[in-house]
């Protein structure tokens, strides 16, 4: 005979239907991001690529903790995912104002918004992978996100 579901099962399903959409949206900017680069021939250097480039690696690392707190259902490692949120937006306000300052001295350094356009589609990334964090949270407490008792 089959056992009936239990409340955390049915947890289970529904949170990993919501992570579903996050996963497909977390592909979409990663395409967004894949066309800005092989679009233009041209290499980006500077002060924002540089903050760039490191606002990427720590979002590739957002994104294992999200995924391993959700293998392993791991509510510390989900709140350390959720934890990391502001930093990335730092680095968005970072790597924003320093293209400011380059296109100050140079207004036609148009791949300065191609830059600025990955760390928005990186800052949405690391923010889908905040929502996978609390739908890992969801499963393991039923506290369910956005909703406050």
């Amino acid at each position: 005979l089959r056992e009936q579901p239990v409340a955390s099962d049915l947890r289970l399903v529904s949170a990993v239907l919501k992570m579903v959409t996050d996963l497909d949206r977390i592909g979409a900017q990663g395409i967004d991001i894949a066309e800005i680069v092989t679009t233009y021939d041209y290499t980006a250097t500077g002060p924002s690529f540089d903050l760039l480039l490191k606002m990427a690696e720590s979002v590739r690392q957002i994104m294992h903790k999200a995924i391993d707190s959700f293998v392993r259902l791991d509510l510390h490692v989900a709140e350390d995912v959720l934890k990391s949120d502001d930093g990335i937006d730092k680095y968005f306000m970072m790597v924003k104002q320093s293209i400011i300052e380059e296109m100050s001295h140079s207004p036609d350094h148009l791949v300065s918004l191609d830059v600025l356009l990955m760390a928005k589609y990186l800052e949405r990334t690391a923010d889908h992978c905040c929502n996978i964090a609390q739908w890992v949270l969801y499963v393991i407490t039923g506290k369910q996100p956005g909703v406050s008792v």
